[in-house]
């Protein structure tokens, strides 16, 4: 039958991970093998030729923690901890180790009563998951570096468009009280709506901006929803006529007045739907409808029909909904 000693030694110095025993003053008393070649790749000697404690060994190579807790731990504090520290290797490289600190307590040899306290110290190289969440980090700093330095671009660059945009609005709306027959009118109130749709999309621009950041919010509104519809579609009358395309907008009388949502939004998603209808489609004919949806969920379905099969990939016809 192994004795127990003889067991418990040996399975002390056949562990996987390297482990050492040292008395309150930082003096070795027992280390397995493992140990030893850590200590080595550290320290460029066996722990049985350093000249000084464990625990100045330690502080002198950059260690952080580790002083604080072992103390803690000798002097009745607590039992055990665990710390993460920094340690210089002998070649100057900083390594890392998780270090398993608890209290042995052994009856002393001279009989009194006081036992003799020793720190058992289990270490585990952690260098490599260090340097890897370390690059994460700096990657993630060096993302949002640069997140915030476009936003900053784009913020600027919207700033210095909206002004001459704004100026073609002051313009349009002086010559709108001008004297102007039907025509004209019509004319100028295109310029007018193309001119809002222009400013839109430099404030889209800022969106995507606040939505890396998380930050958009959405309008909730009141809105005729026939004049958005019909205004946002004679943006593209014009193209389609050019293509030998007819654009008919077929908005069911059942639908309220008003709708409640995001109008510039809405007219972002019609925009560009007609956008591609109009890009994608040789001479034929697109057809537009705005009905009513769920009415249990309260919604307001929209759908873009291509009159010609495969005139356009599918992924660019689709469905939109407001709120009602």
């Amino acid at each position: 039958m192994v004795l127990p000693d003889t067991l418990l030694r040996s399975i002390f110095d056949q562990a996987a991970l390297p482990m050492v025993l040292v008395n309150g003053r930082g003096a070795f008393a027992m280390w397995n093998p493992v140990f030893e070649t850590l200590f080595r790749s550290l320290a460029g000697v066996g722990p049985d030729r350093l000249n000084i404690s464990f625990f100045d060994f330690i502080t002198e190579r950059e260690g952080t923690k580790f002083d604080f807790y072992a103390a803690e731990i000798l002097l009745g504090g607590r039992t055990a901890a665990t710390v993460e520290s920094p340690i210089r290797a002998i070649d100057g490289t900083m390594r890392w180790l998780r270090l398993l600190l608890s209290r042995i307590e052994i009856p002393s040899a001279d009989g009194e009563e006081v036992p003799e306290r020793y720190l058992m110290c289990a270490a585990e190289e952690i260098t490599d998951r260090i340097l890897r969440e370390n690059g994460l980090r700096d990657a993630k700093d060096e993302a949002e570096k640069a997140t915030n330095t476009k936003s900053q671009f784009l913020a600027n660059m919207s700033h210095e468009i909206r002004t001459p945009i704004q100026t073609i609005l002051g313009v349009v709306e002086l010559l709108h009280e001008t004297e102007l027959d039907t025509e004209q009118t019509d004319y100028v109130d295109q310029v007018r709506f193309s001119a809002d749709v222009l400013l839109a999309l430099i404030n889209d621009i800022l969106d995507f901006s606040k939505i890396e950041a998380g930050r958009l919010d959405l309008e909730t509104t009141n809105f005729d929803l026939r004049y958005w519809v019909y205004q946002s579609v004679d943006l593209l009358a014009m193209e389609a006529t050019r293509k030998g395309l007819e654009i008919i907008v077929d908005v069911d009388e059942k639908l309220p007045a008003l709708v409640r949502g995001d109008p510039g939004r809405l007219r972002q998603v019609i925009v560009n739907l007609f956008k591609n209808a109009v890009k994608f489609t040789p001479p034929g004919g697109k057809w537009a409808k705005t009905g009513n949806g769920t009415y249990t969920l309260k919604l307001l379905a929209g759908q873009v029909k291509d009159t010609l099969k495969h005139a356009m990939p599918a992924a660019t016809l689709g469905q939109f909904v407001v709120n009602i």
